[in-house]
C-alpha cells in the first residue's frame, strides 16, 4: 500500500472546497492505497505572488512542499466553455520544471467551482444549519455548465435554504468560503453517493469528468499491447 499525498493550488479561498472532490477521485481511482486528504495551498502562503503568475506560484509551492506532494492539482477557472487555453498555460509551466516532479493535474471547471456544488438540496440546508423546509430550485446537472452565473445561483440556493428574512437575513453571508467548504465536506463525508452524480455520463458534467480522466491517465499506466 502506498501513501498518496496531494496539494491543490487555487485562485482564491473558495477553492478550498475542491479538496473533497479531489480526495474522493483519488480514493475512487486508487482504492488499495493510503489516500491522504488533499491539502489546500492557501494563497496567502505563497508570499504575495499574484494570481496571474502561475509559474511563480507553482515553483513556490514545490519549493515549500515538494516532499509532501505526489500530485499537484492546479485549479484555474476557464471563464467560458473552452478549457484549452488554461490547459496549455499549465502545460507550458510544467515543461520547464526539472525532473523528478509530481504529477500535475489541471482542475478547470466550466464557468466556476459552484457548478460542482449544486446537486444535493439536503446538503445545502445542512450547510446553513437548517432542516429542509422548502423545495430548492436546483439546476439540472445536465445543464449545470451552461448556467449564465453559477455563483449567483449557488448563493441564491444558500439564501433559500437559510430561509430567514429581515435582520437575521442581513447577518447571513453565503459568499463566505466556509459555506463552500461546508457543502463539499458534507457531500464527501455524509452522503452515500458523494460526488458520483458528477461522473454520471448522462449528466454531462464534462469538466469534472475531464479531471477524472486526466487523473486516471496520470496514475494508472496503460496496459502494454
Amino acid at each position: 500500500m502506498s501513501e498518496i499525498r496531494s496539494l491543490l493550488i487555487g485562485e482564491g479561498p473558495n477553492d478550498e472546497s475542491l479538496i473533497y472532490h479531489l480526495t474522493w477521485l483519488l480514493e475512487l481511482l486508487l482504492p488499495d492505497d493510503d489516500i491522504q486528504q488533499t491539502q489546500f495551498v492557501r494563497p496567502e502562503s505563497l508570499g504575495g505572488i499574484p494570481r496571474g503568475d502561475l509559474a511563480g506560484r507553482i515553483h513556490k509551492t514545490l519549493a515549500d512542499y515538494e516532499s509532501q506532494c505526489d500530485i499537484l492539482f492546479i485549479h484555474r477557472d476557464a471563464d467560458g466553455r473552452d478549457h484549452t487555453p488554461r490547459v496549455q498555460e499549465i502545460a507550458l509551466v510544467v515543461t520547464n520544471i526539472p525532473l523528478p516532479r509530481p504529477h500535475f493535474v489541471p482542475v478547470i471547471p466550466i464557468q466556476a467551482t459552484e457548478s460542482w456544488l449544486m446537486f444535493n438540496a439536503q446538503v445545502l440546508f445542512q450547510a446553513v444549519g437548517k432542516k429542509q423546509h422548502t423545495e430548492l430550485d436546483l439546476p439540472p446537472l445536465s445543464r449545470i455548465e451552461t448556467l449564465h452565473d453559477p455563483k449567483a445561483r449557488f448563493l441564491a440556493l444558500l439564501r433559500a435554504a437559510y430561509g430567514e428574512t429581515g435582520r437575521k437575513a442581513s447577518k447571513f453571508h453565503p459568499g463566505h468560503s466556509n459555506y463552500y467548504a461546508s457543502v463539499a465536506r458534507i457531500i464527501y463525508e455524509e452522503t452515500a453517493e458523494k460526488f458520483s452524480p458528477l461522473l454520471a455520463q448522462q449528466n454531462n458534467v464534462t469538466a469534472f469528468q475531464r479531471v477524472h480522466a486526466t487523473l486516471a491517465s496520470a496514475l494508472i499506466p496503460a496496459p502494454e499491447p
